[in-house]
């Protein structure tokens, strides 16, 4: 959403949460600050870096699970995330990780996307498709299950 200087991110599948990330590389809450609430996801702030959208990230809960393995994290975690695309077919991730309540020094991870040109059923053109388990589970009652 340019006109507000935000880019939503959306999760679909089992936990079908979001995060927002403001773009005017606004600064991040003092974490030390007794207003500052730590939320889930974090306060998000970006910037662009040449082709490089770079997000800075602090003021998480310590209740989240970060990653699926539950890696260890306090509440002075600062995630710093790269997105860059080196050609056309190729989307880049890179994380840092600064937390010096759990870690003794930051560490760095990263992989690479490519763009697959084969669809999920099998058909040319690599079109991403819509999947969600159910519309809003709010009627789980009829829903049809096995």
């Amino acid at each position: 959403m340019p006109e507000l200087n935000r880019v939503y991110f959306v999760f679909g599948g089992g936990e079908h949460s979001w995060r927002v990330v403001y773009t005017d590389n606004r600064p991040l809450p003092d974490i030390d600050n007794p207003d500052t609430i730590p939320v889930y996801m974090g306060y998000s702030s970006a910037r662009w870096e040449g082709d490089t959208l770079v997000i800075e990230s602090n003021g998480f809960n310590e209740k989240m699970w970060f990653t699926q393995g539950g890696l260890p994290h306090t509440r002075y975690l600062h995630l710093t995330e790269r997105f860059s695309r080196p050609d056309f077919d190729t989307l880049n991730y890179e994380l840092t990780v600064d937390d010096p309540g759990a870690y003794t020094k930051a560490w760095t991870g990263s992989f690479s996307v490519k763009w697959n040109y084969t669809s999920w059923d099998g058909s040319d053109a690599g079109e991403i498709h819509e999947y969600f388990c159910q519309d809003n589970n709010r009627d789980v009652q009829h829903m049809i299950g096995n």
